[in-house]
């Protein structure tokens, strides 16, 4: 025997079918009006549900915009300059009396003989900047900052150095040559122009060359330097010496030669077509000092690193094998300062700064 037909007639007793002409009527009204309710409870609540049993789908839009990802900027967009600053003194300004702090002079910056721990801790004074960029471009966290690290002493003021000389007046080191880079992560004028920012004119009357190595508007960033060290007059000339314009354009510029199509190195391989490099040890490099960054940020471990391919990874295993941090910690525990009649370690000089940033229009930036 059929086990559904038996069943069916056990859900169906024989006798109901012996039902009047009037009763099957009757019932068959009450299903429709049944149907009917039933159909209103789908429009109203999205599902087969009675409408006082079931409360109404409350999903606002705010709901829907929270759950929906952000459209990736074209490369278009990623060209424009996102917002115009300047400089407000928001939070007054101070001289920072520096007690114990390693490499202090100009002259050590400018032969950038500095060890890597020592770079690091000039450049993590700039960390709120790295982030909100980081935040605003979907970068990983601490990438910028390494990119700062590596290029040069957190000093916005020091252009892309070629050459160095011996003041035979003043026996003191200077700069002979630039290519014409600028900004706390180096980007170079042509590039710089193409990414939406001002850019210090060679000639008023021309453009300026499309070279990367530009030597003639190396030659004008050597002499607004030699005139004055003032960052806040520096920046009105050249966009790359305003922190915040800086680390944003070369955080646009590197996310505009990010693949994912390359896979797990898609980062590594956007870092050397930022640098123009063919080979990996730009990017290799930015990754040792992410190391010692990343284990700062985090009490010592590795956290913000993603996973590469095997070559890679060793590199990142190498590093964190390391004594840099070591060297890193040793150095931040003997620094002192006094700022505005306030004696204190790292931290202060830190917090300083930070509320410095704000000055250049931090905020502004961020809710833009």
């Amino acid at each position: 025997m059929n086990t559904n037909t038996h069943r069916e007639n056990q859900e169906f007793p024989r006798d109901n079918l012996g039902k009047t002409k009037a009763q099957l009527n009757s019932l068959q009204e009450r299903m429709k009006h049944g149907l009917i309710a039933a159909l209103l409870g789908l429009c109203l609540s999205g599902s087969f549900s009675s409408c006082e049993d079931e409360k109404p789908n409350t999903l606002t839009h705010e709901k829907i915009e929270q759950t929906t990802p952000k459209k990736e900027l074209s490369i278009s967009e990623l060209k424009k300059k996102p917002i115009d600053l300047g400089y407000n003194e928001i939070n007054k300004e101070h001289k920072i009396h520096f007690i114990n702090f390693p490499k202090l002079s100009q002259e050590d910056l400018i032969k950038c003989k500095l060890s890597k721990a020592e770079k690091i801790l000039r450049c993590l004074r700039r960390k709120s900047i790295t982030d909100a960029a980081e935040d605003k471009y979907k970068l990983p966290r601490g990438l910028l900052m390494a990119m700062m690290a590596q290029e040069g002493v957190g000093d916005p003021t020091l252009p892309n150095i070629l050459k160095r000389k011996t003041n035979s007046e003043t026996k003191k080191i200077e700069i002979s040559e630039s290519d014409g880079g600028l900004g706390l992560i180096h980007i170079q004028g042509a590039n710089a122009e193409d990414f939406g920012l001002k850019v210090l004119q060679v000639n008023p009357n021309s453009k300026n060359s499309r070279k990367m190595k530009d030597t003639e508007l190396g030659k004008k960033v050597i002499e607004k330097f030699n005139k004055t060290k003032d960052l806040k007059e520096l920046s009105k000339y050249d966009d790359r010496r305003h922190p915040i314009l800086a680390i944003d354009c070369a955080a646009r510029f590197l996310k505009s030669k990010y693949n994912p199509k390359d896979g797990k190195d898609a980062r590594i391989l956007a870092l050397n077509r930022y640098s123009g490099r063919k080979r990996t040890d730009y990017a290799t490099k930015v990754l040792e000092y992410r190391v010692t960054i990343d284990k700062y940020s985090n009490e010592g471990t590795i956290k913000n690193i993603p996973e590469f391919t095997e070559g890679v990874q060793k590199v990142i295993e190498r590093e964190n094998k390391s004594q840099s941090y070591e060297r890193f910690n040793t150095l931040i525990k003997d620094i002192e300062v006094e700022i505005n009649g306030e004696k204190g370690s790292y931290p202060l000089y830190l917090d300083y700064n930070k509320q410095q940033c704000a000055n250049y229009g931090l905020q502004e930036y961020i809710n833009q």
